[in-house]
Parts: structure tokens; C-alpha cells; sequence
């Protein structure tokens, strides 16, 4: 059914952290923590490597128990869809479990497959999954002349299957960790030939049931990478195209009122792991007059349980780890 508002949902989970002492040690390969028990209408199978495992375990345990939330003290109607965002970084291995700090390619393909179905049970079809970023590489593409590092965005509609849209980070920054000459899509010449074609970066921009989005991830959102493929849509798709939700999932990258790439009346939805460069949620509104974006103050905030929280690593700091839910608000027209 069309949708007449939406709710913002932000799981403010740190992913990026520092030594207090020493700003320049930077860590953003967390610890996946304790595993979480099953949840049967989340499922994970059992035979995914220890990390990706955890993680996954851990996001279902978290929605399923925000879903209980939401439906005891918000209850919104099937014409709210809520939208559950999560930061950048939250799939990527922690050092001491995997040197490379990023999943061989065949695992992120697990995950990936995971994520495509594990939220397909009916009492997600009206949720929208923002599912942070996957760090990952390609050790084991025999066709790879180098091994290449992908830092890649996912969404995934609820309450169906194979509804999975993935959107690659164009540019690496310092704290994602790895050398910037074998990053991907820049590193290989023929890489960076496909992922310069208008067919990739219009994946950053989609439609679900008459609402416009766009993704962006950290450092893209203060290149303007999305505002620039929306300048882009007319020289290449005939039309011009606007978006009324700009989703930005990051790991160190404060909101820039320039780069926000929603429409007048739009919202941007930000949430951002790293424990330092606060607030971690936030939703604003465009204005439809003057520059100035308008702040929405959240509604109810849940202090995950203690076996949901994840461990500190010694000599780092940490946030307090919760959901944040914002008021269920319209639909920009």
C-alpha cells in the first residue's frame, strides 16, 4: 500500500573508535561481541564464518527486539513505513580475527545472501533495512590482478525476498584502513570503468511505493556524490529526478546542510559510528524556504540490554549503545 508517513529508526552502535590519549589510533574493525541467541523469525544459518555470523546475530536480536518496541509503545498503522539505519562499518572483522580487517569475497557474498532474506517474515513488510556498510575484498577472484578492497551500502526491503539493493562507496577515506591505490572502484583500471557507467551510480537513487531515496555513504556525502548523480539524471535518463529521503549511513562524516541532497520539504536520515563525532542519529528537514535545516527531536530511545552491548576494546573509547525512534512524520509530497 502507498505510504503516507515514515518513521526513522537508528541502531547507535559504534563502529569507528579512538584512543583518548592518542586521536590518530583509530580502530574500525569492532569486536562482534558474544553471540546473541536465534531469533526464528530472523533467521541466520548456523554455517556462516564466527564473525559475519555475530553480526548478523546481533542486528536480528536488536531489530526483533525493536520491533517489540515499536509495536507495544508506538504501534504506527501499514501506512507508516518505519526505515531501521544502521552506520557504517558494522560488517567488517575485527583485526585480531582477520588480518585483512575485511571479509574475502565469498564470505561478504554470505552476507549478502543473509541480509536478502533474513528480514522476510510479514511482520517486516512495512520496514525499510539501511544496513550499514560491508568491508570486503576480492582474495579469492582468481581474475583480480590485485586484491581490491569494496566498501559497500545495503538495503533491503522487509517482509519479502531478493529485494537487496547494494551501493559501493566511491571514494575510501583514512579511517576506512586500507591503502587507497587498491581500493575499489578507483584501484584497477576496468573496475573503475564499470563503476564509472551511469547503470552503477544510479543505484544510489531508488523508488518504493511512490518514495524517492538516496544513499549515501560517509565521505560520498561531503563529495556531493549524490546530489551529483541526481544533476546527472537528466543527460541521462530524459527526466529530472528528485528524492524525499536522503539516507546517509557513515563512520565519521558530520551532516553537511550543502550536500543534502533532498528535496524541499525533504528529510535527510543520518547515522553515523563513530564515538566521537556525535550526535550518531539525527533526522532534519529541508526547508522549503531559506538554508537553515529544521532538527527532529527523537520520541523514545531504548538503552539496548547488556547482552546486547558490545565490549570495549581495552584503551578505546565507547558510546552508550542504543535504538533511537523518531516520530513517525509525512510524507513530503
Amino acid at each position: 500500500m502507498p505510504y503516507t508517513h515514515f518513521r526513522m529508526i537508528g541502531y547507535e552502535v559504534p563502529t569507528v573508535t579512538l584512543r583518548p590519549t592518542n586521536y590518530n589510533d583509530r580502530l574500525s574493525g569492532w569486536d562482534p561481541g558474544t553471540e546473541t541467541p536465534k531469533v526464528a523469525r530472523i533467521p541466520v544459518p548456523d554455517d556462516l564464518p564466527d564473525d559475519a555470523r555475530k553480526r548478523l546475530r546481533r542486528l536480528a536480536s536488536v531489530v526483533n527486539a525493536a520491533w517489540l518496541r515499536h509495536s507495544l509503545l508506538l504501534s504506527d498503522n501499514p501506512s507508516t513505513l518505519k526505515i531501521f539505519i544502521v552506520p557504517e562499518f558494522y560488517f567488517r572483522p575485527d583485526k585480531a580475527a582477520i588480518a585483512s580487517n575485511s571479509y574475502p569475497d565469498n564470505v561478504a557474498n554470505r552476507i549478502f545472501q543473509t541480509l536478502n532474506s533474513m528480514f522476510s517474515h510479514a511482520d517486516f513488510k512495512d520496514w525499510l533495512f539501511v544496513c550499514g556498510t560491508v568491508i570486503w575484498d576480492s582474495a579469492n577472484d582468481t581474475f583480480a590482478k590485485t586484491k581490491l578492497y569494496f566498501n559497500t551500502g545495503v538495503v533491503v526491503e522487509g517482509g519479502k525476498t531478493n529485494s537487496i539493493r547494494l551501493v559501493e562507496k566511491k571514494i575510501n577515506s583514512s579511517i576506512d584502513g586500507v591503502p587507497p591505490t587498491f581500493f575499489a572502484p578507483g584501484a584497477d583500471a576496468k573496475v573503475k570503468l564499470i563503476f564509472d557507467e551511469w547503470s552503477a551510480k544510479r543505484l544510489r537513487v531508488f523508488d518504493l511505493a511512490g518514495i524517492s531515496f538516496g544513499l549515501e555513504v560517509c565521505l560520498d556525502h561531503g563529495l556531493k556524490v549524490l546530489k551529483t548523480t541526481l544533476a546527472q539524471w537528466q543527460a541521462n535518463e530524459g527526466a529530472t529526478k528528485s528524492i524525499k529521503l536522503h539516507l546517509l549511513s557513515a563512520g565519521g562524516k558530520p551532516l553537511e546542510t550543502d550536500a543534502v541532497a533532498a528535496k524541499k520539504g525533504g528529510y535527510i536520515l543520518r547515522n553515523d559510528g563513530h564515538v566521537l563525532w556525535g550526535p550518531n542519529t539525527e533526522l532534519k528537514q529541508v526547508p522549503t524556504s531559506g538554508t537553515t535545516l529544521v532538527d527532529t527531536a527523537n520520541e523514545y530511545v531504548w538503552n539496548v540490554d547488556s547482552s546486547l552491548q558490545l565490549p570495549v576494546p581495552t584503551g578505546y573509547v565507547s558510546i552508550t549503545q542504543r535504538v533511537v525512534f523518531y516520530p513517525a512524520l509525512p510524507i513530503p509530497t
